[in-house]
């Protein structure tokens, strides 16, 4: 039991060290928005179903979560350039499918 909760842990560390990984390779990239890895506590319980649970079995992680702060503006000397301050997404209407519904986004380059 004891080795099953040391690598849940380090199963647990890997997938921050890759979410962190992500987060680093792309912090210049334009309209990047970074991600956060949440964890949770895992339970063993009864094989019947009832009885005692035992904490402590171990972690896992129990999302991605991508986080929507606001980052910097740019200021350009295009007129036509926007920039979203706060909450919000760009609505776009897509290119291949003209009668499909509008889409969002907030990427940084609408190129």
């Amino acid at each position: 039991m004891g080795f099953a909760v040391a690598l849940s842990g380090l199963n647990a560390a890997a997938k921050d060290l890759q979410v962190t990984g992500n987060n680093i390779a792309n912090a210049n990239t334009t309209g990047f928005k970074e991600s956060r890895a949440e964890f949770s506590g895992v339970y063993s319980a009864s094989v019947f179903g009832v009885g005692h649970t035992q904490a402590g079995s171990g972690v896992r992680v129990a999302n991605v979560a991508q986080q929507f702060n606001q980052g910097s503006l740019n200021f350009t000397e295009n007129n036509l350039d926007l920039a979203i301050a706060g909450e919000g997404f760009f609505p776009c209407l897509p290119i291949l499918l003209p009668l499909s519904l509008p889409h969002i986004h907030d990427l940084g380059s609408l190129k």
